[in-house]
Parts: structure tokens; sequence; C-alpha cells
């Protein structure tokens, strides 16, 4: 049906969640799931892991475990952060820092012509966005969210971020 790459390099149980909507649905997960992260980093690795699948366009499932790696070191998160003008660690981004971070990291977040980045999401926000965006068109066009384990209301605000790529050839099934 559809391709969904994961990934997340710190708390698993609710990228887990997702690997198992896709996978209901007759999608191909790939998850990149790692127990080692900077402490207080996930939205930063969130933001590069986004921008690394950006950057392998249709061929993103191809992505490597060793390049997601590349922006788990603390000295880049900061320099990074740094020159976007964030707090540095330790200090966990929330939705418009990851938005800011990923505009200065790459291309513009949110270009005129094409929205690239969906979110950053609660996840069942996210949950949403994927059945729409997979039952309503633009099944062939790769997604990329960043999805946060909270959920929409909850008050935990940006507990832990995780990315989640696809591209569909049919629809994600609700839970």
């Amino acid at each position: 049906m559809g391709t969904c790459v994961i990934v997340d390099f710190l708390n698993r149980t609710t990228s887990v969640e997702v690997k198992h909507l896709f996978e209901a649905s007759g999608f191909k997960v790939i998850p990149f799931f790692n127990t080692k992260q900077v402490a207080d980093a996930c939205g930063d690795l969130a933001v590069t892991s986004a921008l690394a699948l950006r950057a392998m366009g249709a061929e993103f499932a191809a992505i490597t475990l060793s390049k997601l790696r590349e922006g788990n070191r603390e000295t880049l998160v900061n320099r990074n952060r740094q020159a976007a003008g964030l707090d540095l660690l330790p200090m966990w981004l929330a939705d418009d820092q990851l938005l800011k971070l990923a505009a200065h990291l790459g291309d513009p977040v949110h270009d005129p012509h094409r929205e690239w980045l969906h979110g950053p999401l609660a996840l069942d926000a996210f949950k949403r966005v994927a059945v729409d965006l997979t039952r309503h068109g633009a099944t062939d066009e790769t997604h990329i969210v960043i999805v946060n384990k909270s959920t929409y209301g909850s008050g935990e605000g940006g507990t832990h971020w995780f990315t989640v790529a696809w591209t569909a050839g049919g629809p994600v099934g609700e839970e």
C-alpha cells in the first residue's frame, strides 16, 4: 500500500503505537528506534530527521540510521540552537521553536508553493491528519510530520518529539 518511516531516538512507546497504526493499514513500516539521544534534544533530532528525510525526496525510505544519527551530538545541537536564536540545552523545544529551527537549518518550513512539514502535531491530531491526508488525495506525495507524544489539550506540552514520514497508495485506517 505505502511506505512509512518512523524515527524516534528515545521513547518508543508512542512511536510503536504509530507503527501499529500504519501496519494495520497495510503500510511497509521502517522503524528507526534508538535508545540513545542527547538529553532534552528530541525536538532537535525530530527536526534534523525531518530535514534528512525531506532531502531524500521520494527515496526517503532508503535513509540510513547513520545518516539520522548525525544530528545526535550535544555540540551540534547547541550550535544549531544558538544559530537559530534558541536557548541552549537543557531545554525542551516548543512547537514554534521546532519550526524556527527547521527554517534555520533547511529550506523555509512553509514554502509558498507547497507545505512539506505538517505540524508539529500532538499524537491525536497526527492520527487525524494521517487519516485525512491518505483518504482525501495527495497519496503520492511524501508527508513528513513531527509528532509529540502528548495529546491535544492534555497540558503536557512538548514532552517528547519524533518524526514520521510516509507515502501512501491508499488510506490509513483509524483505530
